[in-house]
């Protein structure tokens, strides 16, 4: 061996110890074992399953619950409410839960369930649509309070539930009929923005301001029109007010206990309106007979037999009412605060209740006014 050769040798033998044993090149990866893990497909799949063939999926193993067509936030909560899980038996009534749980989230608008085979059971899809959400809130044609747009609370951002935008057209129709509106008209619209989102447009006709037009008393008999007019306390040409004739049929009930007619009945009718907003009002009455007081007694349970006979001969003088007069609500009201105002000029609290029996053939109403006296 030569020299330089000597010195190659001397080389390649240092190389080897600076680099170490070569490194094996690297191994191919495992193969998996068994089959591919379950994927969700891409899209709600075509329902035309029979029931027949929807019912024999019952009972295979859920490999995989897949929720499509709505965004992570409301995947999350769906996902969070339903009740069938991977790795369980496909349960009817779970499916059946599922379905009421999801159809209660806001966010979600329409739900569909399908079954897809797969080769270690059933991929369940839930094919959702999400609700729109509220872009804007818009009121056309609303000139007559400006405060209405506040009390509708349609907030932005929200999801749209069409049965709420219904109940606040209701609730402005009602609150333009409490102005004397009667014949407002309010109809909520739904017009697409930008994805996603919509335009509640509420449309309102508000038409005439109501008044009362012609003012009818069908069936008086017993009580003049000036006089029924005056206790109902309404006006031809009056802002219409819906509570205000609803109260004055309560008060022409009153006025007729007070002539001795208790077996009156009272029934108030509103008609359309006019081009000018005039509005005819009736009441239909059916008067009946007039009673007058049979016996007029008085009662004291508590002390029945002693204290009784002397309160009763200093009481039956101060009281208006008498035997034989038609009958009064209102002095009947008025004879039971005078029997307290009796007990309390001696120190005493009293509590006066009527009782009254109606004789028909006879046409008269026996009154006791029984007495509970507290105090010495």
């Amino acid at each position: 061996m030569t020299a330089r050769s000597s010195a190659l040798a001397a080389i390649a033998a240092l190389t080897l110890l600076a680099c170490g044993d070569p490194k094996p090149p690297p191994k191919p990866p495992a193969r998996p074992v068994g089959p591919p893990p379950t994927a969700c497909p891409a899209q709600a799949p075509v329902s035309d399953q029979s029931p027949e063939k929807a019912e024999a999926h019952l009972g295979k193993n859920v490999a995989k619950v897949c929720i499509l067509g709505v965004s992570n936030d409301a995947r999350a909560e769906v996902a969070s409410a339903l009740v069938t899980k991977e790795g369980e038996k496909l349960d009817a009534v779970k499916l059946h839960a599922d379905l009421i749980a999801i159809m209660k989230l806001r966010t979600i608008d329409k739900a569909a369930i399908h079954g897809v085979p797969a080769p270690n059971g059933l991929v369940v899809v839930y094919a959702l649509e999400e609700r729109a959400r509220i872009g804007e809130v818009v009121f056309e044609g609303a000139h007559q309070f400006e405060q209405l747009p506040r009390k509708v609370a349609l907030q932005q951002q929200r999801p749209l539930v069409m049965s709420e935008a219904h109940g606040l057209a209701v609730f402005m129709k009602d609150e333009y009929l409490a102005r004397g509106y009667g014949s407002a008209q309010v109809t909520p619209k739904i017009e697409p923005m930008s994805p996603g989102l919509v335009r509640v447009r509420f449309v309102v006709v508000e038409g005439p301001l109501w008044k009362i037009g012609k003012l009818t008393f069908d069936g008086a008999a017993k009580i003049q029109e000036a006089d029924l007019a005056k206790a109902a306390e309404l006006t031809e040409g009056a802002q219409f007010d819906l509570a205000k004739i609803e109260g004055a049929a309560v008060k022409l009930n009153a006025l007729y206990y007070d002539r001795g007619m208790v077996e009156v009945r009272v029934d108030e009718s509103v008609g359309e309106g006019g081009h000018d907003g005039a509005v005819p009002v009736s009441f239909k009455i059916q008067e009946g007979a007039v009673f007058r007081i049979g016996k007029l007694t008085l009662a004291w349970p508590q002390a029945p037999g002693k204290a009784a006979p002397a309160d009763e001969k200093a009481i039956l003088p101060i009281l208006k009412s008498k035997a034989k007069d038609v009958f009064s609500r209102a002095a009947l009201v008025a004879d039971m605060q005078r029997v307290k105002d009796f007990y309390v000029k001696r120190g005493k609290t009293a509590e006066v209740t009527p009782e009254t029996h109606l004789d028909k053939a006879k046409k008269t109403i026996d009154v006791s006014l029984v007495v509970k006296v507290d105090g010495p």
